[in-house]
């Protein structure tokens, strides 16, 4: 399959002859100013998701075993350099939220907890790696901040 590129003007003049490439593969639409676009068709897009909610099915069940968890965590590491700089115990933490997460973001088929975890794992890795910072962080907040309300899931409208 071929991802072709093409400007949305082409889209607005052409409708058709944009729909009619789809059969080839996607299509993505530059627009000046504004994020491209992708045109997929649905059967596509589908089998995207429901091939990453499988695999990332088939990794959480795989990491149950030690040798298993061993390779995704070199696999980890050399996809992201800064884990080295997370203690032992936070890299076996990442990787156990990292799996969770990917399974469950492949599910409702959106990946941006993905992304927000990598990041947040990312910036934690900065603090280990700064020891003032660490110890900054780590100490206890003085005095008594009070009662924390429950939080409450976000409305929908």
């Amino acid at each position: 399959m071929k991802t072709e590129e093409l400007t949305f003007s082409t889209f607005l003049r052409s409708p058709r002859e944009v729909i009619d490439r789809l059969e080839y593969g996607d299509v993505i639409l530059r627009r000046r100013g504004a994020p491209p676009l992708v045109v997929s068709l649905e059967y596509r897009a589908q089998g995207r998701d429901d091939g990453t909610a499988l695999v990332a099915r088939m990794l959480a069940e795989a990491a149950q075993d030690e040798d298993v968890r061993r390779v995704l965590m070199r696999t980890l590491r050399h996809a992201f350099a800064w884990m080295d700089l997370l203690p032992s115990h936070a890299q076996a933490e990442f990787l156990a939220e990292f799996l969770r997460i990917a399974e469950a973001a492949a599910d409702v088929g959106t990946y941006a907890p993905v992304t927000q975890l990598v990041r947040t794992w990312e910036e934690t890795a900065a603090i280990y790696a700064d020891p003032e910072l660490f110890e900054q962080m780590t100490q206890p907040l003085p005095g008594d901040a009070g009662s924390v309300p429950e939080p409450s899931a976000p409305t929908v409208p």
